[in-house]
């Protein structure tokens, strides 16, 4: 099938490491797409929506001065330094008591061994009337 004839101008230019060639990226005018980019080049047209690939695009493309929509992923400004959790100092944190053989912890009720008598309870009853 032939690409589609339009009139759209790209909104930038980058070179394309997978065939050598420049590569035109546009954004999608309309629909819940709308404002995200896409990539023409030798390779063909990728229209890749993920996160990480729509940032790396935006931030290689020189901008061709034609009109840009606003972009819905917000990608603008660099994506937030993960932060660590500091690991607890074991001298600071006091050890958890070991629980009692056979008690269950506080505040959890045997749920499975409820569920598996009324589950056995519907069978047997099922059984006889039927």
């Amino acid at each position: 099938m032939p690409a589609a004839k339009d009139n759209r101008k790209p909104v930038g230019r980058a070179h394309c490491p997978d065939c050598d060639t420049t590569a035109a990226f546009y954004q999608v005018q309309t629909g819940k797409r709308k404002g995200y980019l896409y990539k023409r080049c030798a390779c063909g047209c990728d229209q890749s929506s993920g996160k990480a690939k729509q940032r790396r695009w935006l931030d290689e493309m020189e901008p061709t001065g034609e009109p840009v929509i606003d972009h819905p992923l917000d990608l603008g400004e660099p994506a937030p330094e993960p932060r660590a959790e500091p690991a607890p100092d074991p001298e600071e944190t006091p050890p958890e008591p070991d629980p009692k053989p056979g008690a269950e912890p506080a505040g959890q009720p045997n749920r499975a061994g409820v569920l598996g008598l009324v589950a056995m309870a519907a069978a047997v009853g099922f059984a006889l009337f039927s």
